[in-house]
């Protein structure tokens, strides 16, 4: 395990990184878990430098480098997801970022969110977002897409497994099968009238190759959950 920042340029401007995930343990991996390194996103315009769920590393030098990024740039922030707001604070509070996340996410931390995202409204960098998207843990996500990258940005209701690229939903009493097909189908169905070239996912990292057949392959296949635990 490493938390040594090695940024790899994905397409013009974007840029990604893995970092090793500070509450991840064993048990969290994995069938239908995530293993621990997880990965950001960094999008660079003629004014902006936005960051996507971003995890900064601990090492100051390794720091240096997202900090060349942003300097004399407008810093934003873009959460997919409450629990992907990771560095957002030390961003906000460090490079002086403007921290975004959709109405659940900001009522969540309306403190540290100040932007607001709404559906298909433009963000910094000429971002699209596509909100919401229902999640298992009974959050809003955001996708995120780049125009010029032709590139999709996802939290965690999408995760890259050995099988391939799955919906992340596991069942629970309190999420019925009806809630998944009608509503977290159709949020990711329309994301494929997009003509996405690379699909960024946090978990499992970025698609670079066949990126909407795997998104369209995912609403077809078994989703990525536990299996159901055996009695002893």
């Amino acid at each position: 395990m490493t938390n040594n920042l090695e940024p790899r340029q994905l397409s013009e401007d974007l840029w990604s990184w893995a970092a090793p995930h500070p509450e991840w343990t064993p048990e969290r991996g994995g069938v239908g878990g995530w293993e621990v390194e997880v990965s950001s996103w960094l999008l660079q315009s003629d004014r902006s430098t936005i960051l996507i769920d971003p995890l900064l590393p601990s090492d100051p030098a390794d720091l240096q480098w997202i900090e060349k990024q942003c300097a004399g740039r407008s810093v934003h922030v873009l959460v997919t997801v409450y629990w992907h707001l990771r560095s957002a604070e030390i961003a906000q509070a460090h490079l002086g970022a403007t921290v975004w996340g959709n109405a659940k996410t900001r009522e969540d931390v309306e403190n540290l969110v100040t932007g607001l995202i709404d559906d298909e409204v433009p963000l910094p960098g000429g971002v699209i977002p596509f909100t919401p998207i229902p999640n298992h843990g009974g959050e809003d996500e955001t996708a995120f897409w780049l125009p010029r990258q032709r590139a999709l940005a996802v939290g965690d209701i999408l995760i890259r497994t050995p099988e391939g690229v799955r919906i992340w939903w596991w069942e629970h009493p309190d999420q019925p099968k009806a809630e998944y097909h009608d509503r977290v189908v159709p949020s990711l169905e329309r994301l494929l009238d997009l003509p996405i070239e690379l699909l960024l996912l946090p978990h499992g990292g970025p698609v670079v190759d066949n990126a909407r057949e795997s998104l369209a392959i995912s609403l077809r296949v078994p989703t990525w959950q536990r299996p159901p635990r055996q009695a002893s």
